[in-house]
């Protein structure tokens, strides 16, 4: 696809946000899902895919399709798109082997793809047969490690206190009854939030989660996948460019506010979960652990 070509889809998915009003979303994931669209449908990024869950994404999805080029793949469905990258650690096989049931649920997104292999698995419901690097081009150790973090690792903090607490195997199967995996469950909403922003900050044209190695390093994956789509970036849209830059620069003080305020935070998240003293300390060692894994302490 030529930067013509790309130009023209480009502004065609821009418009297609403007004609959307009802989509809330913040500027860096606004901005590099126009251009992940770009260059999943240039054949630059393996796939594209977008939830269709929130409030006006359908429609949204809607205006997308009529600007999937001739000969580029795409459709809507409920698919299987989330990858379990590691078993559940809850100490209790049954109740691993319960929440890895629960936890591949079907989702409604929108997609596209140049690749044949990729399009066959959309198709089929099933494109969590591929690993994120295969399906959309993120680096495995950011994947592998957003698992983990983001959502292992709050559902087993959960299981941790309510055993602590006295919940039995079959109490704790009640209550897990119905789980939806969703990220950051349980464990403070600022700390994962931290963690997003860090990354956005870092890598502002990318729109996975960089993990703590890619973040620190100077020739990591996210570092190249980044740069290769900044440099597009900046021909398809150069004032836009400037305007996430310029967002970038005010989310650093939010980071750090929250990393400034940690056991504030942490306090005010073990009174809203109302524990009891195991559980609170079982909690916090939860917390504890998960700031490790994130490299916010």
């Amino acid at each position: 696809m030529n930067d013509e070509r790309m130009k023209v889809l480009y502004d065609g998915f821009r418009d297609a946000q403007r004609r959307s009003p009802r989509v809330t979303q913040d500027a860096q994931t606004s901005f590099v899902e126009g251009l992940e669209f770009v260059l999943a449908a240039s054949g630059s990024k393996p796939s594209f895919f977008a939830l269709t869950t929130e409030t006006g994404r359908a429609e949204q999805a809607e205006l997308l399709s009529t600007l999937v080029p001739q000969g580029v793949h795409s459709g809507k469905g409920e698919l299987h798109v989330h990858r379990l990258y590691r078993a559940y650690r809850t100490g209790d096989v049954e109740v691993d082997e319960s929440l890895h049931r629960q936890s591949r649920i079907r989702l409604p997104v929108f997609w596209i793809s140049t690749d044949d292999r990729l399009a066959a698995a959309y198709e089929e419901g099933e494109p969590d047969r591929f690993d994120d690097t295969e399906l959309l081009g993120y680096p495995l150790c950011c994947a592998e490690w957003h698992y983990d973090a983001f959502f292992a690792r709050g559902i087993e903090a959960f299981c941790a206190v309510a055993k602590a607490e006295g919940a039995s195997r079959e109490g704790l199967l009640r209550l897990l009854d119905g789980f939806v995996p969703s990220s950051g469950y349980f464990l403070p909403d600022e700390i994962f939030l931290a963690a997003i922003l860090r990354s956005n900050v870092i890598y502002p044209f990318v729109s996975h989660v960089a993990c703590p190695a890619c973040c620190s390093g100077t020739t990591t994956a996210s570092r190249v996948l980044n740069d290769r789509a900044a440099a597009v970036a900046i021909s398809l849209d150069p004032e836009g460019v400037e305007r996430l830059r310029g967002w970038c620069r005010t989310q650093e003080r939010v980071i750090a506010s929250v990393t400034g305020s940690m056991a504030r935070i942490v306090d005010d998240a073990a009174e809203v979960h109302a524990m009891g003293v195991r559980g609170e300390d079982v909690y916090r060692k939860h917390v504890r652990h998960l700031l490790k894994a994130l490299a916010l302490r």
